[in-house]
């Protein structure tokens, strides 16, 4: 048993991961037990170090994260406010094209009208001219009447 432990030491030792020997009544008198505690402190110390230094890069990561979650919310206000705009700019052009629609058939209708009311004009001009010629023609025997007397 005492064998194996010495590889797992050796191999552990390559890998800077170490795993506690125990050491057996032998193994004290042989004196390694100090430089093995040594080792064991070293690794302690450098695995400490790699634990400090990934708990800072999972914490920077983490910061990270929370700073791309907040832009995406920001990304997807901004998305929704878009949509929001567009269908508030599709409900203005869609009131402007039948303002402009309204505009038309009230502009046709008062173009109608003002026919009508020409056609209505004309017809009483004429009317009046008609009337006019007849009284003419009524007058114009009597003034020649009155011209030779």
């Amino acid at each position: 048993p005492e064998r194996r432990e010495r590889r797992r030491a050796k191999k552990n030792r390559s890998s800077m991961e170490t795993e506690l020997v125990y050491s057996t009544p032998s193994s004290l008198n042989n004196g390694s037990l100090k430089g093995r505690l040594e080792r064991a402190m070293r690794n302690n110390k450098l695995l400490r170090g790699k634990l400090s230094r990934a708990e800072d890069s999972l914490r920077r990561e983490q910061k990270e994260n929370q700073n791309l979650k907040s832009e995406l919310k920001k990304a997807n206000s901004q998305i929704e406010e878009l949509k929001k705009s567009t269908r508030v700019r599709d409900k203005v052009e869609d009131c402007i094209f039948a303002l402009i629609v309204y505009l038309r058939a009230c502009n046709s209708l008062f173009l109608t009208r003002i026919r009508e009311r020409q056609k209505m004009y004309i017809a009483e001009l004429k009317a009046q001219v008609n009337m006019a010629r007849g009284l003419l023609q009524l007058l114009i025997p009597c003034y020649r009447s009155a011209g030779k007397s």
